[in-house]
């Protein structure tokens, strides 16, 4: 029986490092798609006359976010595979909890870091919700967030018959 709850970990936590990695392919490319759309728009932006301003653009999906976002899912598959595989029989409602689990830990890790680098947090949730490109990057994040969690549950529902055993 011991066995099993070991193999049944070391399942729930390569599904989530692989979802983890997944998600954060998807979103790195994403964004790099956007800032080439952006540096276009510059160029032209540029040919019309002076713009007198450049802004540099750095990309947010570096190696150390990425191993965060791997990490949150790791630690959120393992935590409601833990506690929730009892109680919900679908698959694909399971991965979408573990990507809003994934989406309210990149919240803390916004909302610890914004504390810890002793801005006012409410200053800075404020000017986030004024500012629309703030609101449409966290827009983007949820969305893309949760799509690839749908469409990675429905990958490994429809892949494994018995997801689930009855003990």
């Amino acid at each position: 029986m011991n066995t099993h709850k070991w193999l049944s970990h070391r399942r729930s936590f390569l599904l989530g490092a692989i979802n983890g990695l997944f998600s954060c392919a998807i979103l790195a490319i994403i964004e790099r798609i956007t800032i080439h759309y952006a540096e276009l728009q510059e160029q032209i932006d540029m040919q019309s006359g002076p713009v007198g301003y450049i802004l540099q653009r750095q990309p947010f999906w570096n190696v150390t976010n990425c191993l965060w976002h791997v990490i949150l899912f790791i630690a959120a598959s393992l935590l409601l595979h833990r506690y929730l595989s009892s109680r919900i029989k679908s698959v694909l409602l399971l991965w979408v909890c573990v990507g809003a689990a994934v989406i309210t830990g990149w919240a803390l890790t916004f909302l610890t870091v914004t504390i810890l680098m002793e801005v006012s947090p409410l200053e800075k949730i404020l000017k986030s919700m004024i500012y629309s490109s703030s609101q449409r990057s966290a827009f983007k994040f949820v969305a893309i967030v949760m799509s690839i969690n749908v469409i990675y549950g429905t990958v490994v529902q429809m892949a494994t018959k018995h997801y689930f055993r009855e003990e």
